[in-house]
């Protein structure tokens, strides 16, 4: 089975608030994470995630 590492590097993507961010601040992480949970509840592959809290994914979008 393969494994994913995903390196999110964001606020608590769970929680319903990040939900409401605009993609220009938490980018395309949900797309990501709702590919990789359906792909695991296939059975196709498994997946993890580093986060290290929204001060890294706020540097990366003032960088890009």
């Amino acid at each position: 089975m393969k494994l994913f590492f995903a390196s999110e590097y964001s606020g608590n993507i769970d929680s319903p608030h990040y939900r409401l961010l605009p993609t220009q601040f938490v980018g395309e992480k949900l797309r990501v994470r709702e590919y990789l949970e359906e792909k695991a509840a296939a059975g196709q592959m498994a997946w993890t995630a580093l986060n290290g809290g929204p001060f890294f994914d706020l540097c990366e979008s003032y960088l890009s």
